[in-house]
């Protein structure tokens, strides 16, 4: 025990050269200890033994096959240490095969499957290594598809297969190889198509970006990165309208969300057009008259636009609704503020001192009186 303590201390103090006698010896002592063997061949690496740490990673199969140990974990720490000490062809060989058998027994062939999602990172890594482009893609996307529904962990897969398109030397070949993939197989990407696009948009590759984004929301039509990613290659190509025509598509496919109307409106007052300006503000509440988000949103706008007297109906309409939350109130005592009608702002500032509100709002409430006094 007290071996392997030292072993461990050094190896973590980096002081490899010292390790490998000690290592060399829990190894002749326990062969079949594969930590021990793996950060022998770490310690081999680091010291520029390479013949010899080759030598051990060979056993170190060996051992495992001997012994009937040729199980999906033990097969990806060897291939794990390949990767770490350079040797990336083993490397991807290894962890391929780890992939294999643990997706073998699986009834679901390793989709939402965390294990399986840490593998093909790996091998991700292994075969960027290598170049091997369409292999790193591929790997990366298995990684996305066997997280599953474990949010931050397929981020941290989507980075790395940003990463990985980001660095590679060929981009144009891979696309050339999803093309015919596609082609064969009629299965499209829409995911990959999406990162694609947005590592051509930060190329400034802006034309191939749009075409790989408009195939992406062709798949896929509700996913809202590639809406906003596309509309920003319209904004940078100088195409307005069409980024106003994407923007009013998102609004589309994500329920007529009030803030998207409101930003589509705000780009074509920017771009000259009062009247679709207008349109698309009052969409807002001609879609959803019963909603106080969409209320309240029209509401902000008419302040914006100084329409103070337009704003209080919207607020009305809003406490008419929502009458359990202070934003209505809030809002329609501002707007009869701004709009001349002070006295007529008594009344909801009133409510808003007086009700029995839920106790989140306390703050809020108190802030909101403290600036309706200045406004006062």
């Amino acid at each position: 025990r007290g071996r392997e303590t030292l072993a461990n201390y050094l190896f973590e103090d980096r002081r490899y050269a010292e390790a490998i006698p000690v290592y060399r010896q829990l190894v002749s002592e326990r062969p079949r200890h594969l930590g021990e063997r793996l950060k022998l061949v770490r310690c081999l690496h680091e010291t520029g033994q390479q013949k010899a740490a080759d030598a051990e990673i060979t056993a170190a199969i060996a051992m495992l096959k001997e012994h009937k140990a040729w199980q999906e974990h033990s097969v990806f720490l060897v291939g794990q240490t390949c990767l770490q000490t350079a040797r990336y062809e083993r490397a991807a060989e290894l962890i391929e095969d780890a992939i294999k058998i643990r997706t073998r027994s699986s009834s679901n062939r390793g989709v939402g499957d965390g294990t399986v999602g840490t593998y093909y990172q790996e091998l991700a890594s292994a075969r960027s290594k290598l170049g091997d482009v369409i292999g790193a893609v591929d790997a990366a996307a298995g990684a996305i598809v066997a997280w599953g529904n474990h949010r931050n962990q397929r981020q941290r897969a989507l980075g790395r297969l940003e990463q990985i398109l980001r660095e590679a030397k060929d981009l144009g070949k891979y696309l050339t190889h999803l093309e015919t993939v596609v082609a064969e197989t009629g299965l499209e990407n829409p995911l990959l198509r999406r990162v694609i696009g947005q590592v051509l948009l930060t190329r400034g590759e802006v034309a191939a970006a749009r075409d790989q984004l408009v195939l992406a929301l062709a798949a896929r039509e509700t996913d809202e990165a590639t809406h906003r990613l596309l509309i920003q290659c319209y904004d940078t190509l100088g195409d307005p309208a069409a980024a106003a025509r994407q923007l009013l598509a998102l609004a589309r496919v994500t329920g007529h969300d009030p803030k998207i109307y409101v930003e589509l409106g705000d780009r074509l007052t920017q771009a000259g057009d009062a009247p679709g300006a207008e349109r698309a503000y009052t969409t807002l509440v001609e879609q959803q008259p019963n909603e106080a988000a969409a209320q309240g949103a029209l509401a902000k706008v008419r302040e914006r636009q100084e329409k103070f007297g337009e704003a209080s109906i919207h607020w009305r309409q809003w406490i008419r609704v929502r009458s359990d939350e202070p934003e209505g109130y809030v809002g329609l005592a501002r707007s009869l503020i701004l709009g001349g009608k002070r006295g007529e702002a008594a009344d909801p500032i009133h409510q808003l001192k007086t009700r029995k509100w839920d106790p989140r709002f306390e703050g809020t409430i108190r802030d909101a009186l403290r600036q309706l006094s200045r406004l006062r």
